[in-house]
């Protein structure tokens, strides 16, 4: 038995494999900048952290996975352009945590890591394939509800802004330092029909 099994409307998720070198400078940077108190979590006070001139690398870092992800790999045409319009940064104490939400006004989003704490990133997936629920032998991503990633200083993990996540609360005695940023788009959007891909039965 040799059946076609397409995984169809898949969620695409972006974990960069190399790793960003962290310079003392930056890190210094970000440790220095201005903060608030924010529910359970400090962020920083600008929201536009990747504009500041000693982030100018770390934003080109980044900017190089966003065209990788669009034109790379969703081979959205180049005349649609992506741009970052809001970037903070976010710093977690022991026990702290973020809630289960979205980023809303946003077409991809990402969160680069200064300090990981050991803390995972949790993406939790809306199931609407079965009616039921079932157990699992094991688990892989096609069958499960939920995906987390265990990130590391200098990882870029890039999203849909419409995926739910979470950060479970911080077990570790570092703080979680990462900075998170939304974007959006401009130029050549929408075609005249949907995008639709046939097949013979």
């Amino acid at each position: 038995m040799n059946p076609d099994i397409l995984q169809l409307f898949f969620t695409p998720l972006l974990i960069s494999k190399e790793s960003y070198k962290i310079s003392e400078k930056e890190m210094d940077f970000i440790q220095k900048l201005n903060k608030t108190k924010y529910s359970e979590r400090h962020l920083s006070e600008s929201f536009s952290i990747l504009n500041e001139k000693s982030l100018l690398s770390i934003k080109e870092f980044i900017l190089k996975y966003i065209d990788y992800y669009a034109y790379e790999y969703l081979k959205i045409n180049k005349s649609t352009k992506f741009y970052i319009t809001q970037s903070w940064v976010t710093y977690s104490d022991t026990g702290e945590s973020h809630p289960v939400h979205i980023h809303p006004n946003s077409v991809f989003s990402g969160v680069f890591y200064f300090k990981s704490a050991k803390t995972p990133i949790k993406f939790l997936v809306d199931r609407k394939d079965f009616l039921l629920t079932f157990q699992h032998d094991y688990t892989e991503p096609q069958n499960s509800n939920s995906f987390m990633v265990f990130p590391h200083s200098g990882m870029l993990v890039l999203f849909p802004s419409n995926l739910k996540h979470e950060v479970p609360p911080n077990q570790s005695s570092e703080q979680r330092i990462s900075l998170a940023f939304n974007t959006f788009a401009y130029g050549n959007i929408g075609e005249n029909a949907d995008n639709l891909i046939l097949t013979n039965s």
